[in-house]
């Protein structure tokens, strides 16, 4: 709670947390494993520092065009499952929507990566 990286972009302006931010929360540990990358580093060059705002052009090309290329921490060596790795990265973007009203619910965010089914991620 309160950790600067983790937090929702409405709570700067309400200072209220909520499940909807907990949610947001959650993508950020979501990107931090898919990237290997801190949530904030003030080594990266100068609009790359938020991890958040660093991956979200990626994770929309990703989800669109399937291609994981920038995103995936280099460190991984391609030793991944790519379905899997897909559904982490369709579970973070939609978990760090700018808008709270947008993002999932945990229980749905928990079901896409316990790969029941096909939970549907693009709506609220």
């Amino acid at each position: 709670m309160g950790t600067f990286g983790y937090l929702a972009p409405e709570y700067a302006s309400s200072g209220k947390l909520t499940d909807r931010s907990d949610v947001y929360s959650f993508g950020v540990v979501l990107l931090e494993l898919i990237t290997g990358r801190k949530p904030v580093d003030p080594t990266r060059p100068l609009g790359d520092e938020s991890l958040v705002e660093w991956a979200r052009p990626l994770l929309i090309q990703a989800l669109e065009a399937g291609n994981f290329g920038e995103l995936i921490d280099p460190r991984l060596e391609k030793r991944y499952v790519e379905i899997e790795l897909f559904r982490m990265i369709e579970a973070a973007a939609a978990c760090v929507r700018h808008s709270a009203a947008k993002r999932p619910r945990m229980a749905l965010v928990v079901r896409a990566l316990d790969f029941e089914g096909d939970p549907d991620l693009s709506v609220a």
